[in-house]
């Protein structure tokens, strides 16, 4: 609470060295509060945007060795390919000062102002590049890397196997534009966890794409359920899957 017995933040933890309650705390800033308040309570989960950069804290060397204002932006790393930041103009090497009209000191600053910004909104960039400002346009899109971003694609009835203890979506146009630059068309994406799975081994993560069962393709949702029920009992089972853009073997049997 400030002075005024405003909200502005949660705490989290305290950083002590007697163990007490005296020393630095850490706390989520009320407008994060806010936002993931009242995502939850319309969608039951949290839908976290970005867009489309890699992009890092500049420290003292990195401003020296690119004649940077140490104290002002942060440093594009990678811009996503035909990402937002791709489409708005953005390149590798640039330096991001502000996001919707507030400066931007550090790489938590660009976390913290994104979330004023719901999937779709389009947003403001000022930018530095070699010594010259201009402004750019982009929009906020769903993090890949967010886990909860097919949450509302699925549901237990149609979308569970149960061999794998999963939630499963057939790739098809409306997941391929959430999972651009796939290696096959086809597959099964894995959504969402559902409980433990009858099989040890190294499981399919949230984000994986399985393509193929024991050496049989998969196209479907059904057609994974078809293949691994013609299983038997102790027949092993290996899983092609797509990961981050690498083809993977996961080697699975049963308990």
């Amino acid at each position: 609470m400030d002075a005024a017995e405003r909200l502005v933040g949660i705490n989290t933890f305290i950083l002590s060295q007697s163990g007490g309650s005296e020393g630095i705390g850490f706390a989520i800033p009320s407008n994060v509060i806010r936002y993931v308040y009242a995502s939850l309570k319309k969608d039951g989960h949290v839908h976290r945007g970005q867009i489309g950069i890699f992009a890092r804290t500049i420290t003292p060397a990195l401003a020296s060795a690119f004649n940077l204002d140490a104290e002002k932006g942060v440093l594009v790393e990678d811009v996503l390919p035909e990402g937002p930041a791709d489409r708005g103009g953005i390149q590798v090497g640039d330096v991001v000062l502000g996001l919707g009209g507030r400066p931007l000191r550090n790489v938590r600053d660009l976390a913290l102002e994104l979330y004023q910004y719901v999937i779709g909104d389009t947003v403001q960039l000022q930018v530095r590049r070699d010594q010259k400002e201009f402004a750019a346009t982009v929009a906020v899109s769903e993090s890949r890397d967010d886990p909860e971003r097919f949450a509302d694609m699925v549901n237990p009835e149609d979308n569970l196997v149960p061999k794998l203890a999963i939630l499963g979506l057939t790739i098809d146009d409306r997941v391929r534009q959430v999972l651009s630059g796939l290696r096959f068309p086809d597959g099964v994406l894995v959504a969402a966890q559902a409980g433990s799975p009858p099989y040890f081994g190294e499981q399919p993560r949230e984000g994986d794409v399985i393509h193929a069962v024991n050496g049989r393709r998969i196209t479907s949702i059904d057609t994974l359920r078809s293949e691994l029920n013609r299983l038997k009992q102790e027949e092993p089972l290996v899983l092609q899957v797509e990961r981050e853009g690498s083809l993977v073997f996961l080697v699975l049997e049963t308990n």
